[in-house]
């Protein structure tokens, strides 16, 4: 879903070593090289709207 205001952060958590969860590149979002992230137990995957370019923009992520 699109952010609400131009700046807002959201922080995706993953919560399990096994059943992970993929964040695509290009699905509304500008991840890190053009690369899908894959986040398990305790990864963390940072974004930011940018509502002039109506996309969630990746700030960091994080492989715990």
């Amino acid at each position: 879903a699109d952010g609400k205001m131009d700046g807002q952060i959201v922080y995706i958590q993953g919560s399990h070593d096994t059943n992970t969860v993929t964040i695509a590149d290009a699905c509304n979002t500008q991840l890190a090289g053009g690369a899908s992230v894959v986040l398990g137990l305790g990864d963390i995957l940072t974004l930011l709207w940018d509502a002039g370019g109506s996309v969630w923009m990746e700030v960091s992520r994080s492989d715990n």
